[in-house]
Formats: structure tokens, C-alpha cells, sequence
């Protein structure tokens, strides 16, 4: 059997109008959000602006997201999942990036099996910002298409390249098992 690093729905999870309702939404919802260095954001790791979805407020659009991933993984992967974490709207303006992280760690974070990400922009909106994956000792860019969701286990380093015009807009989310990874 082979590994799959990555996968992205080959249909839309969001269309077109509702990724357009939350860039209405929650565009001026965002606060920094960024890794902590002594109680400081540091920039040079991640620059962005995030605001965590209530599922109250967004029970369709958690549907929507929750269904599509835990599909692909038990086409794809078949991990154990139990729950998910918040989703968040992120808003990427120029400069906005994500150096090389995992989504997986200590504490809540080594419950974390899947990540996905869904662009909410369409892709000619903005430029940079690309999503990069290194699951191996090979980069990968992966295609961003307004709607379609990437999903990769949260497992796999990766980053977001600056945006260098224009404005990135994303919902990200994790699913997580009982367990951690063993």
C-alpha cells in the first residue's frame, strides 16, 4: 500500500457564494494570531489574522467540512477520528505567511490526526500565498481551487509562502482521534 501525503476533494465542499458569505462575514472579525515567543507574536514564524468559528454560527458550514474529511479518510487513510478542533477563517494579507510547522505536537495537539485547509478566496485573487508540503525531502505546491478541501495527515510539515498582492482568505480545521498517532 502507498502513501498518501495529500488529497483535495475533487468537487467543491463550499460553493461559490458561501465562501464569499464568510470572507463577508468574518473579514473584519480577524485578530493577529501568530506562535507566542514570551507572550510576543513572532512574525517571523507566522503572520495572519484568525478568528475560531462558533459551531452555533456555522453548524452547515462544520457539516459540510466534518463530513468531507471524515469521507476522505476512510477512503484514504482510515485513521481512528473522535472530534475535530474549531475551525477558523484566516486572512492572509500581504506578507501574511506560515514558516514550516507541524499541526501536531504537545498537549490538545498530539490528538490531532487530520488537517484541512479550504480556500475561501478564488485563486487569482491574490498572489503568493501558496500552501507547500514536505513529506518527504521533496517540496510539493499544492493547487488551490476556491471551495475544493485539502486534506493531509497532521503529520506532514508544511508552510504558506508570503502573499505578495492581494488578500488570501482560508477556513482550516483539524480532526483528531482518542489516541495520538503510535
Amino acid at each position: 500500500m502507498r502513501f498518501t501525503p495529500c488529497t483535495t476533494t475533487s468537487n467543491p465542499t463550499l460553493d461559490k457564494k458561501e465562501c464569499e458569505e464568510l470572507i463577508v462575514k468574518y473579514d473584519n472579525a480577524v485578530k493577529k494570531a501568530g506562535l507566542s515567543d514570551k507572550g510576543e507574536k513572532n512574525k517571523s514564524i507566522r503572520k495572519t489574522q484568525a478568528v475560531g468559528l462558533k459551531v452555533q454560527d456555522e453548524e452547515e458550514i462544520y457539516n459540510k467540512c466534518i463530513q468531507t474529511a471524515n469521507l476522505v479518510n476512510l477512503e484514504t487513510w482510515g485513521y481512528e477520528l473522535s472530534s475535530s478542533d474549531q475551525i477558523q477563517f484566516l486572512k492572509y494579507n500581504i506578507g501574511g505567511h506560515y514558516n514550516w510547522h507541524l499541526d501536531i505536537g504537545s498537549g490538545d495537539h498530539m490528538y490531532r490526526k487530520l488537517s484541512f485547509v479550504l480556500p475561501l478566496s478564488e485563486p487569482d485573487s491574490y498572489e503568493g500565498g501558496e500552501l507547500v508540503l514536505k513529506p518527504n525531502f521533496q517540496e510539493k505546491s499544492i493547487p488551490l481551487e476556491q471551495g475544493k478541501m485539502i486534506i493531509f495527515p497532521s503529520f506532514i510539515l508544511h508552510k504558506v509562502t508570503p502573499v505578495t498582492s492581494g488578500t488570501r482568505y482560508m477556513l482550516v480545521g483539524w480532526l483528531r482521534g482518542k489516541l495520538p498517532f503510535q
